[in-house]
């Protein structure tokens, strides 16, 4: 790490403002070869994750930035070395959990947790701090898998309600059954501060991660009957557009996961599949869902799959995915989800 010029003086200013704050200063980037610092005027970054709990930087939303560059903006989750927090707040609400093992998994407990009992974590702007990214030095009994998976349990098992576990389940099915030791003290800090719950969290701090099978007609994966391929994400965290593509079906939800929502949106882990164009032979896009146009569609089960502002229907030919003339009677027009809700 290497601290810029006045990097401290925010931080400080809004801990003291607010103990309950989290402060962090924005990351910038050292090369680990040639030591350079490498700034990028105008670049901020916060940091978000799936249900794979991956971590990721992502941009701020436009409704997050304030009127001057210097104001503060609200973040989900956490890097861990580059924060201030008041020393008796950190212990008030329970510090780190000394239950995870050797390396992951507080980026995400932490943040949570701050923010479901009455905490804030923000990002300052001002404060730029320099980082070398750098290979883990650690070792992982049992395999760094097995060591993420354990740390990431304990803080599920304490702050997620069963309905959200299942989504993360199914990337580590091994997690389900995982002894991870006593609970009770991380309980407790929860009782005691009378937290809310991970619904909250997803509503108002995250609320671009779907839950798949909340106010939904139908959710899981979509495969295409004729051809037996499923629309796929490619595993894409971030906003801006992408194109949605076909695979082989495994019905994974980090990959092949999507919700047909009440309010018609087609969604999948982050994004909205959107239509950019009105003509026949355009592709099908991802796009954030909060940001983006938000499309809505029609979809008949085991049939077409309409977007409605153009009026076509999402084509696979066996070789591409496209938009084209809705035709009832096309096999490369019929759909079927994996969970229907009706």
């Amino acid at each position: 790490m290497e601290v810029n010029i006045d990097w401290l003086q925010p931080l400080l200013t809004a801990v003291k403002k607010d103990r309950k704050t989290i402060a962090m200063g924005m990351l910038d980037y050292i090369n680990s070869r040639t030591l350079e610092y490498a700034h990028y005027p105008g670049y901020f970054t916060r940091y978000g994750f799936d249900w794979r709990l991956v971590f990721f930087e992502t941009f701020f939303r436009p409704d997050q930035i304030g009127s001057n560059i210097e104001d503060p903006r609200p973040g989900v989750v956490m890097v861990g070395p580059a924060y201030a927090v008041d020393s008796k707040y950190f212990g008030e609400i329970g510090a780190y959990d000394e239950g995870m093992k050797i390396w992951g998994g507080e980026n995400l407990e932490f943040p949570w947790r701050v923010w479901m009992c009455g905490g804030h974590l923000l990002h300052f702007p001002c404060s730029r701090i320099g980082h070398i990214a750098r290979f883990q030095p650690y070792s992982f009994p049992g395999g760094r898998r097995h060591i993420e998976a354990y740390n990431y349990k304990r803080a599920m098992d304490v702050w997620m309600e069963p309905n959200h576990k299942k989504f993360v389940y199914d990337h580590y099915p091994e997690m389900e059954n995982m002894d991870v030791g006593d609970l009770t003290e991380r309980l407790k800090i929860k009782e005691r501060l009378q937290c809310k719950n991970f619904t909250w969290f997803l509503t108002n701090i995250w609320p671009e991660l779907t839950i798949f099978d909340k106010d939904s007609i139908a959710w899981g994966s979509i495969r295409n009957i004729n051809h037996n391929k499923c629309l796929d994400n490619h595993e894409y965290l971030f906003q801006a557009e992408e194109l949605l593509y076909t695979e082989i079906c495994s019905h994974q939800l980090a990959t092949q996961g999507f919700s047909w929502t009440k309010d018609l949106l087609l969604r999948t882990s982050l994004q909205c599949v959107v239509v950019k164009e009105r003509t026949n032979g355009t592709k099908p896009k991802l796009q954030d869902c909060i940001i983006g146009p938000r499309d809505k569609w029609q979809h008949q089960k085991n049939g077409y799959m309409m977007h409605v502002k153009s009026g076509l229907c999402m084509n696979y030919d066996g070789f591409n995915l496209f938009m084209d003339k809705c035709d009832t009677s096309s096999r490369h027009q019929k759909w079927s989800f994996q969970h229907y809700n009706i």
